[in-house]
């Protein structure tokens, strides 16, 4: 008989229901305005046959991305959305018997790729009203953490954790070589941003979407 990993026997997908095409589409974070029509214009006029056929080459989506952020192209890792950098980023850092500290609640995947890697979830629950539970948050993270998450903003709470925090954060995952990753994916909505201590501290990863 084929052996499977029990972790995944655990784990079921969830399909969202059909049926939605006609009806303001609200429930996962869809545009439900579309895309303007000048840029979908523009981008179907240069797709061609040849386009279609081909293997895309990133190099040229790093040239352009390390020139918009002011940064190296080697700091820049393209995946097929931030769900998949996610996945990459426990296939690196995530060691067995380790865990991984976040909020609860907080974006669904990051327990789930918990599962699937055999690492234990810490999740620190936030506070009245939401707030973020930094002390219990700080206290959490120890020997055993080989990962710390932080949602800015939080996904799905809001909210928008001040720089001297998250910096705190950073330093006691460093005391324990473990790598903090800022999720942005919902940066766009905030004019604040994190990109930068990726830059200044070896163990930040940012993802964006």
């Amino acid at each position: 008989m084929v052996k499977v990993n029990p972790v995944l026997e655990r784990l079921m997908r969830v399909f969202p229901e059909g049926g939605r095409r006609d009806f303001l589409r609200l429930d996962m974070n869809e545009n439900p305005e579309g895309l303007p029509e000048d840029f979908v214009a523009e981008v179907c006029a240069e797709i061609t046959p040849a386009f279609l056929a081909t293997y895309p080459e990133p190099d040229r989506l790093l040239a352009a991305l390390a020139a918009y952020h002011h940064l190296p192209p080697d700091r820049f890792s393209l995946t097929d959305g931030s769900e998949m950098a996610i996945k990459h980023v426990f296939e690196v850092f995530a060691l067995p018997g380790t865990q991984v500290v976040t909020v609860t609640p907080t974006f669904a995947m990051y327990e789930v790729y918990c599962e699937m890697f055999g690492v234990t979830h810490r999740g620190v629950p936030l506070g009245e009203n939401l707030t973020f539970p930094t002390e219990d948050f700080l206290a959490a993270i120890g020997k055993d953490t080989s990962l710390v998450v932080l949602l800015s903003p939080n996904n799905p709470a809001g909210g928008v954790l001040p720089r001297g925090e998250v910096e705190r954060i950073i330093r006691r995952a460093a005391e324990y070589d473990a790598v903090v990753v800022i999720d942005e994916a919902y940066h766009y909505f905030c004019e604040v941003s994190y990109l930068d201590l990726a830059e200044r501290h070896e163990n930040v990863v940012v993802l964006r979407t």
